[in-house]
């Protein structure tokens, strides 16, 4: 065989080899691509699976609530048209409640108020001495000055015979 022809069969044989690899490589890559898309597809179900369960017990609980309502209502509606009385329920226990702790507060406000009423009445009694004992001082004040002024005349006069 001639060298030539011997490294064109060799290369000829190596393009065989080489050609179909890279064919298997791209069937590969497409294939990893699909799989990947797959994947991608796959999560976007799995979220949209799981929004819409979500959105289903949301309106599951809603729908439960609501039909609690219903229940109680037609109870209602039954006892009255037995004539029973209902039982009460939490909020009016609540209301009642609430109503008897303003009560309370309520009275001791007004305890309260009745205390500041007799503490000013008070207040205004003890200032209503205090004016009197100013003016009674006053009075004293000025009724004593001119047996003041006499005192010091007699005093001078006993000096002045001294």
């Amino acid at each position: 065989m001639e060298p030539a022809r011997a490294w064109r069969g060799q290369c000829e044989g190596e393009l065989q080899v080489v050609a179909p690899r890279t064919s298997q490589l791209a069937a590969l890559e497409r294939q990893g691509e699909a799989v990947g898309q797959a994947g991608r597809e796959a999560a976007m179900s799995v979220e949209d699976a799981h929004q819409k369960a979500m959105q289903a017990a949301r309106k599951l609980s809603n729908d439960l609530t609501e039909l609690k309502m219903l229940r109680m209502e037609r109870e209602d509606t039954q006892r009255l048209k037995q004539g029973k009385a209902t039982p009460e329920d939490p909020t009016m226990k609540r209301l009642s409640e609430m109503e008897k702790a303003l009560r309370k507060a309520s009275g001791q406000v007004d305890r309260a108020n009745a205390a500041v009423r007799r503490l000013e009445t008070e207040n205004a009694e003890i200032r209503a001495e205090m004016e009197a004992s100013k003016l009674s001082t006053s009075e004293f004040i000025e009724v004593a000055k001119p047996i003041e002024l006499i005192v010091r005349d007699v005093e001078t006069l006993t000096d002045l015979k001294s």
